[in-house]
């Protein structure tokens, strides 16, 4: 059983390490202002933990309000999902992916959106079977 939690101050150290295997060669200093973001409740940006039973943490997922002009109103978006490779296709990130949708019916959002690496066979499979794949292509512009 996964016991699905908002992130707290206490998760800081597994978290580290989790976000450190998420994304490889992060400065500490990046991790760092991310964490306060997190456990700053006036913050946009949220995220969950993913616990087992016997208490370690084994996924996240980070996710913030998105404004929708086109329709005027407010939808949710993921930045971040991660599972530990032990953990994985045991329906974790399925667990975390429905907390945001509980999180945002509960706050009313229209709908929630995410990208992910289009060589992301696996997570894609999830991810089909619980959203529209879209047609959109993303561009970035960076850095500024």
């Amino acid at each position: 059983m996964t016991l699905i939690r908002p992130i707290a101050q206490s998760d800081f150290e597994s978290w580290n390490e989790m976000y450190a295997e998420y994304m490889e060669g992060i400065e500490q200093e990046t991790l760092n202002k991310l964490w306060l973001w997190l456990v700053d409740s006036s913050h946009d940006v949220k995220g969950f933990i993913a616990e087992n039973e016997p208490g370690e943490t084994i996924g996240f997922i980070h996710f913030r309000p998105i404004y929708v002009p086109f329709i005027a109103d407010i939808g949710g978006y993921v930045d971040d999902l991660f599972v530990r490779a032990a953990f994985r296709r045991n329906g974790v990130a399925k667990e975390l992916i429905e907390a945001v949708i509980q999180f945002g019916k509960d706050k009313n959002w229209r709908g929630i959106r995410w990208i992910t690496d289009e060589s992301n066979v696996a997570a894609k499979k999830l991810y089909d079977k619980m959203a529209t794949r879209t047609s959109w292509v993303t561009y970035d512009i960076a850095p500024l």
